[in-house]
């Protein structure tokens, strides 16, 4: 099974990354220009997806067993599938080694692979909003991780295993990014990532769900559902609903 293969490894290229700059952009979300009215930037959000938080809380070494934080999530119904993220609020700062088990996203940061749907390699894009905003503007991130070409080289030369379940989150991701990217760059032309005004106004257009509009990405992300469906039979997402609504009975989420 993909997922206990995964738990059992680091697949992050750099290890203990986190621990060359402190307590490390990716867990503290330190910037000096964030000034955010609304955002809390002290800890992280991690994300999961349904089937991965549903397989990590049975190792006990969640924050909802550990520490008893209740995660939310977000689901999107299209046509006739539902995808969903988990999020969790973590404020372990990196010391979360024997605490908690870092989910995939932790452990692939600062980039998501994107396999198209013959499991091919066809790109990376940064693993959080603020560095995908970092990356759009053409900015260097906090984080100081970012060969880029090194780490193309890694996925293309290592065989992680990835489930189509996770390629295809991982391709929803780039999807998102890529219309972000489109409209992002026009809604802050004239502002830079530098200066505590852009931030501002970010925060402003995130919370407002503004900082993208796209009335054609719902098909993009079910025509991409059916093309991994095409290249694997025995992929679906029939389930995912069920699965929200199991862990919801649990008194999970």
């Amino acid at each position: 099974m993909f997922l206990n293969n995964i738990y059992k490894k680091e697949i992050i290229y750099e290890n203990n990354c986190w621990k060359k700059c402190g307590n490390g952009f990716c867990c503290d979300n330190q910037y000096k220009n964030f000034d955010f009215s609304l955002i809390n930037t002290s800890g992280s959000t991690i994300l999961y997806t349904p089937r991965e938080y549903e397989f990590a809380i049975n190792f006990k070494k969640t924050h909802e067993n550990i520490f008893y934080t209740k995660p939310k999530f977000i689901k999107k119904k299209i046509n006739d599938i539902e995808i969903s993220v988990i999020m969790v609020k973590c404020n372990l700062l990196g010391k979360c080694n024997n605490i908690i088990d870092k989910p995939i996203l932790c452990r692939l940061y600062p980039f998501i692979p994107v396999f198209d749907f013959t499991s091919t390699l066809i790109d990376m894009v940064p693993a959080s909003i603020y560095d995908m905003v970092f990356k759009i503007k053409e900015f260097d991130s906090v984080c100081k991780i970012n060969d880029f070409k090194k780490y193309f080289k890694y996925y293309q030369d290592n065989d992680l295993k990835f489930d189509t379940y996770t390629k295809f989150y991982f391709y929803v991701v780039y999807l998102y990014y890529e219309t972000i990217k489109k409209n992002l760059i026009p809604l802050t032309k004239n502002l830079k990532v530098d200066n505590k005004s852009f931030w501002k106004k970010f925060e402003l257009l995130l919370l407002t769900g503004k900082l993208f509009e796209d009335n054609n990405l719902d098909k993009r992300i079910y025509d991409c559902y059916l093309n991994f469906k095409i290249f694997d039979k025995s992929f679906s997402l029939d389930g995912e609903s069920n699965l929200i609504k199991n862990l919801c009975e649990k008194n999970v989420l």
